[in-house]
């Protein structure tokens, strides 16, 4: 699929030959094949083809393409601050916790989850770490939502350097846990939606909610 245009274009048969080379580039884009998801105009299409040319991914050109002609076309709709707000900081979570997640691809997961209030001296909260040290002794590696409780316990059993701590950042609750604060695998997410969708992000998970943990402790 063609979404390369102008003189820089890194592909030879898609630079502007000479025929078009006297018009402007809205006229040059015109006649290239680009996806049916654009901007509307044509000026603006050939910039954003020009950019996702310059990502170097020629695989995900499409992709790249379409998620900035949407950025557009947000801005230019009407949406409200609020709304633009909303989607900037679920883009940049998202782009963030893919990016963490990437060199870990090739790990199994497991994620625990369980009552924030379970005490130490609890049978559920001693199930939980032996669960997490069981997991890390068979090179798992874990993800909580990095609160006390359950999750504090699977990390505890885990260790640190084998947790994802998938924190939700909320007014009036406490921070992520100091087992796993100064971790680089803490993410601090607004939403929940982008926080639940890095959860699934990770592969080959289950939940271990706090009930079966007290059935089989």
């Amino acid at each position: 699929m063609r979404i390369l245009v102008g003189r820089q274009c890194s592909l030879p048969f898609l630079r502007r030959p000479p025929s078009v080379r006297g018009r402007n580039l809205a006229q040059w884009f015109e006649l290239t094949e680009l996806p049916s998801y654009r901007t509307g105009d044509p000026d603006v299409d050939a910039l954003i083809a020009e950019l996702a040319d310059r990502a170097d991914r020629p695989e995900s050109r499409q992709l790249l393409f379409e998620m900035v002609a949407s950025a557009y076309r947000m801005g230019v709709e009407g949406l409200d601050w609020g709304e633009l707000k909303l989607v900037n900081t679920t883009l940049k979570e998202i782009r963030y916790a893919f990016g963490l997640f990437e060199p870990y691809q090739g790990i199994r997961k497991v994620s625990i989850f369980g009552s924030a209030r379970t005490k130490p001296d609890d049978a559920a909260y001693r199930c939980a770490h032996d669960l997490g040290a069981a997991m890390a002794a068979r090179e798992w590696m874990i993800m909580t939502g990095a609160g006390p409780g359950i999750m504090q316990a699977g990390i505890e059993g885990a260790g640190a350097e084998n947790s994802f701590g998938i924190n939700i950042v909320l007014p009036f609750e406490s921070e992520a846990v100091s087992v796993i604060a100064d971790d680089p695998k803490l993410i601090n997410f607004r939403y929940f939606f982008t926080r639940k969708l890095s959860f699934m992000n990770g592969v080959g998970w289950f939940r271990a909610p706090t009930r079966r943990l007290r059935h089989h402790g």
